[in-house]
């Protein structure tokens, strides 16, 4: 069973997590935010994507780009917290 087919079966459960996204379009770059809180600590990660021109806008594949780095800064600062305790 794939990771994916895992999840759609798992029950919903609060616990407090929460994961914000915001993102930057500038010029010929977009930046990606992603920020975890969780029992009142945080982690932050970033992630870049520099655009075509043809990417310009909200929701191109730039976006995708820049929140994918940023998600995955995000779980390596996470993992990198939690090998230190």
């Amino acid at each position: 069973m794939s990771v994916e087919e895992r999840a759609d079966r798992l029950d919903p459960v609060e616990d407090g997590w929460l994961v914000t996204i915001s993102i930057d379009d500038r010029e010929d770059q977009t930046v990606a935010k992603a920020k975890l809180n969780f029992q009142g600590r945080e982690w932050v990660g970033a992630g870049l994507a520099r655009l075509a021109p043809s990417e310009q806008g909200p929701g191109g594949s730039g976006s995708q780009v820049a929140v994918t780095r940023a998600l995955s800064d995000l779980a390596r600062s996470l993992e990198g917290s939690v090998s230190a305790l």
